[in-house]
Protein backbone atom coordinates (compact mmCIF):
# COMPACT_ATOMS: atom_id res chain seq x y z
CA UNK A 1 0.00 0.00 0.00
CA UNK A 2 1.27 2.92 -0.75
CA UNK A 3 0.52 6.32 1.24
CA UNK A 4 2.74 8.89 -0.46
CA UNK A 5 1.33 11.85 -1.12
CA UNK A 6 2.36 13.98 -3.51
CA UNK A 7 3.10 17.82 -4.20
CA UNK A 8 -0.59 19.79 -5.65
CA UNK A 9 -0.25 23.10 -7.46
CA UNK A 10 -2.83 24.04 -4.69
CA UNK A 11 -0.40 23.32 -2.12
CA UNK A 12 2.16 25.38 -4.04
CA UNK A 13 0.72 28.33 -4.94
CA UNK A 14 -0.70 28.16 -0.75
CA UNK A 15 3.58 28.15 -0.25
CA UNK A 16 4.19 31.13 -2.37
CA UNK A 17 1.62 33.52 -1.36
CA UNK A 18 2.56 32.96 2.52
CA UNK A 19 6.03 33.21 1.84
CA UNK A 20 5.42 36.57 -0.41
CA UNK A 21 2.80 37.88 1.97
CA UNK A 22 5.69 37.57 4.98
CA UNK A 23 8.47 39.11 3.00
CA UNK A 24 5.55 41.93 2.50
CA UNK A 25 4.60 41.84 6.32
CA UNK A 26 8.22 42.78 7.21
CA UNK A 27 9.30 45.00 4.29
CA UNK A 28 6.27 47.13 5.53
CA UNK A 29 6.35 47.10 9.30
CA UNK A 30 10.23 48.36 8.52
CA UNK A 31 9.33 51.05 6.43
CA UNK A 32 6.16 52.30 8.20
CA UNK A 33 7.91 51.97 11.13
CA UNK A 34 11.08 54.00 10.22
CA UNK A 35 9.61 57.51 11.22
CA UNK A 36 8.32 56.84 14.41
CA UNK A 37 10.69 58.55 16.25
CA UNK A 38 10.35 61.56 14.50
CA UNK A 39 6.58 61.43 14.91
CA UNK A 40 7.04 60.42 18.81
CA UNK A 41 9.63 63.79 18.68
CA UNK A 42 7.10 66.11 16.67
CA UNK A 43 4.36 64.91 19.48
CA UNK A 44 6.62 65.28 22.26
CA UNK A 45 7.23 69.33 21.53
CA UNK A 46 3.71 69.86 20.22
CA UNK A 47 1.99 68.57 24.03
Amino acid sequence: MDNRQNVTPALIFAITVATIGSFQFGYNTGVINAPETIIKEFINKTL
